[in-house]
């Protein structure tokens, strides 16, 4: 049956507090089950994790997708309880997720991602561009800011601030796609191997077709992303 036909269905003859409560059970059972999921390809030592930290209702095939509520990124009891102190994970990405983090959490994130890495595993990160040139964007994705999900931004990055950040735990950092703070605009091709990233100019036709029918993506360069990869060397 067409996801959409059901959604029409649900809409039409279940009420608005229903339907919440639904959504409510939904993803409590979906974060559940990839918490164990997780839980137990560590335990079996399984050798290729990709994991999308923060991952809401996201996923990717292959990757294994996390959720806040058991894999709070900057809280150190989470990641013991889950991967043990092993080392074990060769790529994990974070999209739209540091930014809603303070710096003190942010540092503490970087140390524990860098500590769960393999050798030369990848983290690859993506927040709104602090250097970008546009007011109107500024404005969108600031501090508190008034665009979609920005409410509850607490930091607004730029490319030399989080590549000194992630240069202090360890990481070699590379510019994948964003503004430098002398106006260059760098915009390489997101290989998704080491993570899809969904807001980047790399994606600019899907985006713009989903940009029309979400309130609040409207604002210049809403589909595009500060993007950085660290290497653990």
């Amino acid at each position: 049956m067409n996801k959409y036909f059901i959604k029409y269905l649900l809409k039409k003859f279940i009420g608005k507090t229903q339907r919440s409560k639904l959504l409510a059970l939904k993803k409590f059972l979906i974060y559940k089950f990839r918490k164990y999921l997780l839980i137990y390809a560590v335990n079996t030592n399984k050798k290729d994790i990709n994991i999308i930290l923060g991952a809401a209702l996201t996923n990717q095939k292959n990757w294994f997708s996390s959720n806040e509520q058991w894999l709070d990124i900057s809280n150190k009891s989470h990641w013991e309880k889950i991967f043990k102190s092993k080392q074990i994970i060769n790529n994990a990405v974070a999209e739209h997720v540091f930014e809603h983090l303070t710096r003190i959490e942010t540092i503490k994130a970087l140390k524990l991602i860098y500590g769960a890495l393999k050798h030369k595993g990848n983290l690859r990160i993506a927040v709104p561009d602090g250097n970008n040139p546009n007011h109107e964007y500024i404005k969108n994705v600031g501090i508190n800011g008034i665009g979609a999900d920005a409410q509850d931004h607490k930091q607004l990055l730029k490319y030399e601030e989080i590549k000194e950040l992630m240069e202090n735990e360890g990481f070699k950092v590379t510019l994948k796609e964003g503004y430098k703070n002398n106006g260059e605009l760098i915009t390489n091709f997101i290989d998704p191997i080491k993570g899809y990233i969904l807001r980047s100019r790399s994606n600019h036709k899907i985006n713009k077709l989903k940009q029309s029918k979400i309130a609040g993506w409207g604002y210049p360069d809403s589909i595009s992303s500060l993007i950085v990869d660290g290497e653990k060397v």
